[in-house]
């Protein structure tokens, strides 16, 4: 059940890194319920252009996606993201995803792929005590 009293909260996500060249792998880092500073990407990852997901006007907490409102909007957010790599990033190859992020906001993420020949292969990261380590490729 959603809290009674959960408020509404609108999602951007923002280039971090300008896009040099015609690149084949770029990141997105999604910070919800946590955040992760670009310098904890991996080395080879660090000079990719990166884009940056987070809560309009709030800093990330675990609560970040209180009411059905919010994740529509968050559905909303990813979606109009993925449009765009499709019609101004066509290079790409892989779209390498790391941060935190609730439950539900994964799984809104993986609602919003396009086809496979639409959109880059995703790369997702499991936090691990030695960093981030690849954990799958879809």
């Amino acid at each position: 059940m959603w809290p009674v009293d959960g408020a509404t909260t609108s999602f951007v996500i923002t280039p971090s890194l300008e896009s040099v060249g015609g690149p084949q792998d770029a990141v997105l880092i999604t910070n919800l319920s946590g955040t992760t500073p670009p310098s904890s990407l991996p080395a080879e990852l660090r000079a990719a252009p990166a884009f940056t997901l987070q809560a309009d006007g709030s800093s990330a907490h675990e609560d970040v996606i209180a009411s059905p409102d919010s994740l529509a909007l968050l559905r909303d957010c990813l979606r109009r993201f993925f449009s765009d790599l499709e019609s101004t990033h066509k290079q790409l190859q892989r779209l390498h995803v790391f941060g935190g992020l609730p439950v539900s906001a994964g799984v809104s993420l993986g609602q919003c792929l396009k086809a496979r020949n639409l959109r880059p292969a995703i790369v997702l990261y499991d936090l691990t005590d030695s960093g981030y380590q690849k954990a799958m490729e879809i």
